[in-house]
């Protein structure tokens, strides 16, 4: 089924992608973050290994990142990041989120989410802020934040799946602060699912086949043609 659209003006850039394989009218939304320094490209390729009913849509972080790309906000000394920096981050994802779901041909209701690095602290971040947004988000090299302005709903997770993965050789984000964010996490009502990966701050073939089968868990199997 041929899907057409017009591309959305809204508060974050971003790359629209229809579902590459058959799909319903509509199909459901996979939104991407990327990491520090990068932009809306730099997870297309990995869109190839995901379940192709997704309507894909890889946004650009909203800031300037010092040495070259955008940045959803800076770290601190302290390990958390610039609340003022992230409080504009969550606020303009939130509202392109919202202008998404209302102007592309997508399922209503909860999305899902993959996220990278600073991507993926945004997506975990963003998914225990407002559970009701989403359906299920995959993490991948990042942490959750110890703070951010809006509360995390931890008595509001039943019903969300969250897929976290994190490479122990990663010299960015160290292995410590995925494993604090599993000790979190895994005390939730959230399905929660953790691996490790024998891989530095990088996406593997392994990582991206356990994140693409968690997703088609999630949505089920592929309607016959």
């Amino acid at each position: 089924m041929r899907i057409d659209f017009k591309q959305l003006n809204s508060t974050l850039k971003h790359v629209a992608l229809p579902p590459r394989g058959p799909s319903t009218s509509q199909p459901p939304l996979l939104l991407l973050l990327h990491g520090r320094g990068a932009d809306e490209h730099d997870l297309i390729p990995i869109t190839h290994y995901l379940d192709s009913r997704f309507f894909l849509i890889a946004v650009r972080a909203p800031l300037k990142c010092s040495y070259g790309g955008s940045t959803w906000f800076e770290i601190l000394d302290s390990g958390l990041p610039d609340p003022k920096e992230f409080r504009s981050s969550f606020d303009a994802l939130h509202t392109f989120i919202v202008d998404a779901q209302a102007h592309y041909p997508v399922a209503p209701g909860p999305l899902y989410v993959f996220g990278f690095s600073m991507g993926a602290m945004m997506a975990l971040s963003y998914t225990l802020a407002l559970p009701s947004m989403v359906r299920g988000v995959a993490a991948h090299s990042g942490y959750l934040p110890d703070e951010i302005h809006r509360p995390y709903q931890w008595n509001h997770l039943r019903g969300v799946s969250i897929f976290q993965g994190h490479g122990v050789q990663d010299p960015v984000v160290p292995i410590a602060r995925a494993r604090k964010t599993h000790d979190f996490l895994s005390r939730s009502d959230a399905s929660y699912t953790y691996k490790e990966y024998e891989i530095q701050h990088q996406i593997s073939e392994q990582s991206i086949a356990d994140i693409n089968a968690f997703y088609q868990g999630l949505l089920g199997p592929a309607p016959r043609t």
